[in-house]
């Protein structure tokens, strides 16, 4: 709840300051400069629920879970069309019972995306991209056991993107990835986040 809160505190400071920067923005710049163009670096948060599933390797049967997950990621956009970046998530602990103990999973990902995005009119566009990486999943037994397992990652996701002043865009939409571990992992999400454009 914290961190909810924290988050919605910061969004809030950086809308409260948007009508001071877009005021002033364009001064020297000519009336019909593509505001997209001016923008180049970009931070954001993000945050979804997910689905994951499949077989960790730990020697019982393929489980699903449901999850929230959550990142922070850091790019540079090429002209408005086109962004690369970096970006770090993770899940909340993945908790599973059987006969004989109970395990709980956190996967972590670090990813370099290319986004491509087609914009319909000023505020709003498609965004279209895919992501490789590298996964870990860290799991703790109740017998107070470990293990942790790294591989392989790629994912694609599809939504859409909106521009609210010069500096901050809301994006929104659905990712579907998997991850190579001794058997594919299997991720689905509905995510949405806010990007800071400096």
């Amino acid at each position: 709840m914290k961190k909810i809160l924290i988050f919605m505190l910061f969004v809030s400071a950086i809308f409260a300051q948007e009508a001071k920067w877009h005021q002033n923005e364009l001064i020297g710049q000519p009336q019909d400069a593509d505001i997209d163009e001016i923008d180049r670096w970009f931070v954001g948060v993000e945050a979804g629920y997910e689905r994951v599933w499949g077989d960790f390797g730990f020697g019982f049967d393929s489980v699903s879970y449901n999850t929230v997950n959550y990142g922070i990621k850091f790019g540079y956009t090429l002209y408005g069309d086109n962004r690369i970046y970096l970006n770090y998530n993770r899940n909340t602990d993945m908790e599973d019972d059987n006969a004989t103990h109970t395990t709980k999973t956190t996967l972590q990902k670090l990813l370099l995306g290319i986004d491509g995005v087609r914009y319909i009119n000023e505020s709003f566009g498609i965004i279209t991209g895919g992501a490789v990486g590298w996964a870990q999943s860290n799991t703790k037994w109740s017998d107070g056991g470990r293990d942790k397992e790294s591989a392989f990652t790629i994912g694609a996701k599809v939504g859409g993107i909106i521009n609210i002043g010069a500096h901050s865009e809301i994006e929104f939409g659905l990712k579907a990835g998997g991850s190579l571990f001794e058997e594919t992992v299997w991720n689905a999400n509905a995510y949405a986040g806010y990007n800071f454009k400096f």
